[in-house]
């Protein structure tokens, strides 16, 4: 199983604020794998690869 991350930590790895992945989500250029159930966005390592090349 693969480890889920949220906005926060993946941001923070990419080296971006949550902010830009909220717009990239918005924009539909990284979207999240899933939702927890406190309804955060969660993402996975594959998302993480995307990020950078997102930017």
């Amino acid at each position: 199983m693969k480890e889920k991350m949220t906005t926060g930590e993946i941001a923070k790895q990419a080296g971006v604020s949550p902010k830009a992945l909220r717009i990239y989500d918005e924009k539909g250029l990284l979207k999240p794998v899933d939702i927890s159930e406190g309804n955060y966005k969660l993402y996975d390592k594959s998302k993480s690869d995307r990020s950078h090349v997102v930017l």
